[in-house]
């Protein structure tokens, strides 16, 4: 009987032993996913962050190619309005000129450019 008893005890002692490593087991995977949780937090943070960074620079993207396009119509006018201004020149340069003469005025020869079209 006493060695049933001392069996029995060291069962139990070993049955304590097996509860305590899972409660340092269960501490230790509770700490894990406190730390998975708070990384899970911290991953959605960021990915919401590069979300709205997206955003702005897609946003930023849009605006540069406004801009580029607004210089693009910028420096076609500019190239149509001199070009219509050269061709206001002509005509009237063309006008004020009669085959080479000089109309009556106070134009000299020497102060008027023809320009000629082919």
């Amino acid at each position: 009987m006493r060695l049933e008893l001392e069996q029995r005890q060291t069962e139990l002692d070993r049955l304590r032993a097996d509860v305590d490593e899972l409660a340092a087991e269960k501490c230790q995977l509770r700490r894990t996913v406190d730390e998975l949780t708070a990384d899970a937090a911290n991953v959605a943070a960021l990915e919401r962050e590069t979300a709205e960074l997206r955003e702005k620079i897609a946003g930023i993207e849009r605006l540069q190619a406004l801009r580029n396009l607004r210089e693009l119509e910028d420096t076609s006018a500019t190239e149509e309005t001199e070009k219509l201004r050269l061709e206001l020149i002509e005509e009237t340069t063309t006008t004020e000129v009669d085959d080479g003469n000089v109309r009556s005025g106070s134009h000299d020869e020497s102060s008027i450019t023809v320009s000629r079209v082919c």
